[in-house]
């Protein structure tokens, strides 16, 4: 392609470099275009540098937005994470100090301020679970499980279930309550559900429910049954009759009571009878609770009577010493008397159970529930006859019936 000279105007060829009739430099369009290039691409980077500057700008701006944020974030979750401490702080020393009224609503504070915290969702429930409001644990338990999350609540809400489910079944049966701290004649005297305790006897875990109830015959009957929780609902797993054959007996006192030893449960029945006016026995009969099964483990009982002193285990006579009133070997008696609750203490010292000899009365004594045996629960206690402070019978009231529950279900149910 030819080139013009731009001073003369002279056509050149596009190989010269100077113009062949003035010597004039020619300037190729290649220098045109390149020039206007650089221009462009001047112009182009100073774009590219202004919208490069102003998104640094706005990144800037936007991390001091967010880092202000996170300071007033940070701030406030401190401030509620104080607050919330403090609650429970408070909480935890009325629960400390028994006043449950006052921790169970320092425990709901707390979760208001914070609800994703598991510790007051399961105080609350243990305070309700103490005063036997297993309705309300569930409930509160069922908000912590959504709110917070935990495995422990998790756990806790199915051990209340459980619990919700043995207390429908004893409401259940409500109507049928024994006649419970009234003396009554015992023609007229109503048999039915006496106690109910909730115990893990098995220690998976999840709670078994024992019951006391008293029959309906004219001696006394005392049936033990337990109930287990099977994923679907309640099933009676085992249930045993205790009966005595008191009708005639002047008067009877059996308390009753749980013993938790060795990972063990045990059901025991102390008993007194005065069976004639010259004729009394003191015993205590074990029965282990066991996961499937309510086993009688031992009964033992000292008998003394005008001219007999006898003691047993399992039914069976061990020792025995009959003399004439007036005419007997005190020595012989004593050593009796020694060698025989030596055998009963011994029989029953897998259950702390104490045979303590009492020279001064010319027998012994079998202890019973003990408040200060943090290993012993009371359970019910049944009389027949009257007795005075020192435990002597009445003869003229044998025909009283009287029972007490110390587990609270009537109170639960009025």
């Amino acid at each position: 392609m030819d080139i013009y000279c731009t001073k003369c105007g002279y056509k050149n060829s596009n190989d010269n470099r100077f113009c062949e009739s003035c010597g004039e430099k020619l300037t190729h369009l290649e220098q045109f275009n390149n020039a206007a290039l650089d221009d462009e691409t001047l112009n182009s980077s100073s774009e590219k540098n202004k919208r490069k500057l102003l998104i640094v700008g706005v990144i800037i701006g936007l991390l001091i937005m967010i880092g202000g944020l996170v300071v007033i974030f940070v701030y406030t979750a401190s401030q509620k994470t104080a607050e919330y401490n403090d609650k429970i702080s408070q909480a935890d020393r009325y629960l400390e100090m028994m006043e449950y009224d006052k921790a169970e609503t320092a425990y709901l504070e707390a979760i208001d301020i914070n609800p994703k915290e598991e510790k007051p969702y399961l105080r609350v429930a243990d305070i309700y679970i103490e005063n036997k409001e297993y309705k309300k644990a569930e409930a509160i338990l069922i908000k912590g499980e959504k709110k917070a999350r935990s495995k422990k609540v998790k756990k806790a809400l199915l051990k209340t279930k459980v619990f919700s489910e043995y207390e429908k079944l004893i409401e259940k049966g409500s109507n049928e309550l024994a006649h419970v701290g009234e003396s009554y004649n015992r023609g007229d005297y109503k048999g039915g559900l006496i106690s109910a305790l909730d115990e893990d006897i098995n220690n998976d875990g999840i709670s078994e429910l024992i019951t006391v109830s008293y029959g309906n015959s004219n001696s006394t009957e005392l049936i033990i049954s337990m109930y287990m929780y099977n994923g679907d609902g309640i099933e009676l797993v085992n249930e045993e009759s205790v009966a005595f054959d008191d009708e005639s007996f002047y008067g009877v006192q059996y308390d009753v009571f749980l013993k938790k030893k060795d990972g063990n449960v045990y059901l025991c029945i102390k008993e007194y009878q005065v069976i004639y006016a010259d004729m009394s026995l003191v015993g205590m009969k074990v029965y282990h609770i066991g996961a499937d099964e309510i086993e009688n483990v031992t009964d033992v009982a000292f008998c003394s009577a005008m001219g007999l002193i006898r003691f047993l285990v399992n039914d069976n006579t061990i020792l025995e010493y009959v003399y004439e009133t007036a005419f007997y070997d005190d020595s012989e008696y004593q050593a009796t008397l020694d060698r025989g609750f030596t055998i009963l203490d011994r029989e029953l010292e897998f259950v702390d159970i104490i045979c303590t000899r009492e020279a001064e009365i010319k027998g012994g004594e079998i202890s019973g529930y003990d408040e200060s045996d943090d290993t012993q629960i009371h359970v019910c206690y049944v009389q027949h006859g009257m007795f005075d402070s020192y435990n002597a019978c009445n003869l003229s009231m044998y025909n009283s019936v009287y029972l007490e529950d110390y587990t609270g279900i009537k109170n639960r149910f009025q």
